[in-house]
């Protein structure tokens, strides 16, 4: 499971290598999709989470892509 959504944090992110980048990414969006299926059922009681993972993605790939161009 992921580390922790709090481990997110752009700053923690940054000393991150593309390749450890990507392994978070992959952690996430696998959360993401598990915690989407358990909220279409019902199973979730914070749907905030939801929202936390989406900004978490989209931080990893911005930070990806900084890497990449740099």
């Amino acid at each position: 499971k992921i580390m922790d959504l709090k481990d997110l944090k752009t700053t923690q992110l940054r000393a991150k290598t593309i390749e450890e980048l990507n392994d978070i990414l992959a952690e996430v969006t696998g959360e993401y999709a598990e915690t989407k299926f358990q909220a279409t059922t019902g199973q979730v009681e914070n749907t905030s989470k939801i929202r936390l993972l989406r900004r978490g993605m989209a931080r990893v790939k911005t930070l990806i892509n900084e890497k990449d161009n740099a």
